[in-house]
């Protein structure tokens, strides 16, 4: 789970529009009013095509999204088309969450909250660090052995044989070493870090797995000996970074 920036309303969801949707809601809670192109277009752009809550890739076959309703739609029925209330979720997150209370009992709402802030990684897990981490944490089965554990647990996986591969690689690397190898191991290495970036999945356990990898901190080390080390692998780096999770020791 990564901090999510809330786009604007998508203009269709005017005022009148909210207001007629809720009343037919209300009249009769078996109507799914949410259920615009509209609406979903923005949640899933807003998101990455990801689910506000695992990281999953909303877009791929086996998967699609559901509108989530933070403040769940039958106790809080004036919000049940509110732009601020809607996130996107996997269908395993939303089942997950069910009717549970966020007002009553609060879990993190990733619009709002940054999930850093109260969530730790510890042997492909996402635990909770905080009290209100600690409820998103069983709330949402976030450590489902199947849909969540065994996904990260290959992710991590993969990370590290890629940068095994690096590191070997960039140890070869001397300030003699000719202009285009030197150049395809930098494009190697924007091409493994664009994988960490917010608009791809899983964002929290790859950054978190990197960053916290000797390996890429020896690879570093080399490419600013060598000069190698700048733009746009600095930005990237960077942007990573401010997705990490701390480590539960």
């Amino acid at each position: 789970m990564i901090k999510i920036d809330r786009s604007p309303a998508p203009p269709e969801l005017t005022p009148e529009i909210i207001e007629m949707k809720t009343n037919a809601f209300k009249a009769n809670h078996g109507l799914a009013v949410w259920k615009e192109p509209y609406i979903m277009r923005g949640l899933l752009n807003m998101t990455h095509s990801k689910c506000c809550y695992c990281e999953c890739r909303l877009d791929e076959e086996s998967k699609y999204m559901e509108v989530e309703h933070f403040h769940h739609k039958e106790a809080y029925e004036n919000e049940v088309v509110l732009w601020d209330n809607l996130l996107p979720s996997c269908k395993k997150c939303n089942d997950h969450k069910g009717d549970h209370d966020t007002v009553a009992e609060p879990i993190i709402d990733p619009s709002k909250q940054d999930p850093k802030d109260h969530l730790v990684f510890y042997s492909f897990q996402i635990r909770g660090k905080t009290d209100l981490g600690k409820t998103t944490e069983d709330i949402l089965n976030l450590n489902d052995s199947k849909h969540h554990v065994l996904p990260r647990f290959r992710i991590c996986n993969q990370l590290t044989d890629k940068l095994n591969e690096l590191l070997e690689t960039a140890s070869s690397l001397t300030a003699d070493s000719p202009r285009g190898t030197k150049t395809r191991f930098r494009n190697r290495m924007i091409r493994f870090l664009e994988e960490c970036q917010p608009n791809e999945p899983y964002t929290a356990v790859k950054a978190t797995t990197v960053v916290n990898d000797k390996k890429y901190s020896d690879i570093i080390i080399i490419l600013q000996a060598l000069g190698m080390w700048s733009e746009p692998l600095v930005s990237l780096d960077q942007i990573m970074r401010r997705y990490q999770l701390d480590i539960e020791k």
